[in-house]
């Protein structure tokens, strides 16, 4: 019965960590990026919770297919935005020995 709300909440939580790695690396005055990227999250976020809220308030009979692409699309996402997190991460760390 909670294993929707188990598997949201480890959503969130690894979706926002490559987001919140994002945000600390970007520079300072680059306020657009952080914006953008905070954005992205509260929209996905938003979908995905009101998806899963839905399909526990409806209690379907069957596999719910727009819930299930919902969860492919986040971690899709997430994935990316762990490779834009790391290229981040290593180009500050670079820029900072030169």
């Amino acid at each position: 019965m909670y294993y929707n709300y188990i598997m949201l909440l480890a959503t969130l939580a690894v979706f926002f960590i490559p987001f919140f790695i994002i945000v600390k690396n970007v520079r300072t005055h680059k306020t657009r990026a952080k914006w953008i990227s905070g954005i992205i999250y509260g929209i996905v976020a938003v979908l995905l919770v009101i998806t899963v809220i839905s399909d526990d308030v409806m209690n379907y009979t069957d596999a719910n297919i727009g819930l299930g692409l919902l969860f492919i699309l986040v971690w899709n996402l997430t994935v990316v935005a762990f490779v834009v997190a790391v290229a981040f991460f290593i180009r500050k760390r670079t820029q900072s020995h030169l």
